[in-house]
């Protein structure tokens, strides 16, 4: 799971960077023509995991985190979990 800005430009913030540098810049390419308009708070975007499949990485979530308050951790979490469930 990484940590991404709105505008999902993948090379912001040291998480999304370390990413881009592994999986490659067509992760960036991918989620951009997903979602054009980028994400709004909380949403999450999908995507290949790139060159990291060669590791067993089987895809990769993209969430915009604008701001982690009381019992926010948790809702994103089962959010997520209903579309990928363990």
């Amino acid at each position: 799971m990484n940590s991404a800005s709105g505008d999902l430009n993948l090379s912001q913030g040291a998480v999304s960077a370390a990413i881009i540098s592994a999986a490659g810049p067509q992760i960036e390419v991918e989620v951009k023509q997903i979602k054009p308009n980028g994400l709004s708070g909380w949403e999450f975007v999908q995507s290949s995991a790139g060159n990291l499949q060669s590791q067993g990485v089987q895809m990769l979530l993209h969430i915009s985190c604008p701001k982690w308050g009381k019992g926010i951790s948790e809702q994103v979490l089962t959010k997520i979990l209903m579309f990928y469930p363990a």
